[in-house]
């Protein structure tokens, strides 16, 4: 942590490009932490602005690097589904998720629920996900996810850490409380399904 924060007060930004762009694609590096960081050290809103496209950018390139390795790999997919039962019936489920909540799960988990976003690079790279349809919703979620970091670091300059972990926690509460509700549904359709083939 002291080197990063000695590259940081040589190197700046460009440290924190790398931090994040290395952060899509798995390696639990703490970009939530260096963009708030980040952008309680900017002296105004006009500096934020022009950090955010450079930031940004780097995500996306992270998250497209993480799709392409996963899509390079599609192939091991197969034949592990082929070997194994198990492993077929979760791809399935899985894409019949990512079919009908593709957008959703590609946004939030940029912004929400950041630590699952490595993990639906990879799948979906490896499931040939359409590439420009997950291009754009990474671009989205990864413009809130700056935007709001670096803003909410510049905003509140000397309370941001309680502030981060207050994010961090929401964002894995909501998506709790969406995994919940989903569920619920689920079980209620099951119901109805059941209760109507009875009548």
């Amino acid at each position: 942590m002291e080197l990063i924060y000695s590259l940081f007060e040589n190197y700046g930004l460009w440290i924190l490009v790398t931090v994040v762009f290395i952060a899509q694609m798995g390696i639990p590096i703490g970009s939530m932490f260096f963009l708030m960081w980040y952008g309680s050290t900017l002296e105004n809103t006009t500096t934020l602005l022009m950090t955010l496209p450079i930031v940004t950018s780097a995500a996306v390139m992270g998250d497209m690097s993480a799709y392409f390795i996963g899509r390079k790999f599609s192939q091991q997919l197969i034949q592990a589904e082929l070997k194994y039962n198990w492993i077929a019936n979760k791809t399935q489920q899985s894409h019949r998720l990512i079919n009908r909540y593709g957008k959703w799960i590609i946004s939030l988990t940029r912004f929400l629920v950041t630590g699952m976003g490595p993990i639906v690079n990879y799948l979906l790279g490896s499931q040939k996900y359409p590439s420009r349809s997950f291009l754009l919703w990474v671009i989205v979620g990864e413009t809130l996810f700056c935007l709001e970091l670096l803003y909410f670091g510049n905003r509140f300059k000397e309370s941001w850490e309680d502030l981060l972990s207050f994010i961090s926690d929401m964002g894995w509460l909501i998506a709790l409380v969406i995994i919940s509700l989903l569920l619920l549904k689920k079980l209620l359709s099951k119901e109805k399904s059941v209760a109507t083939n009875n009548i």
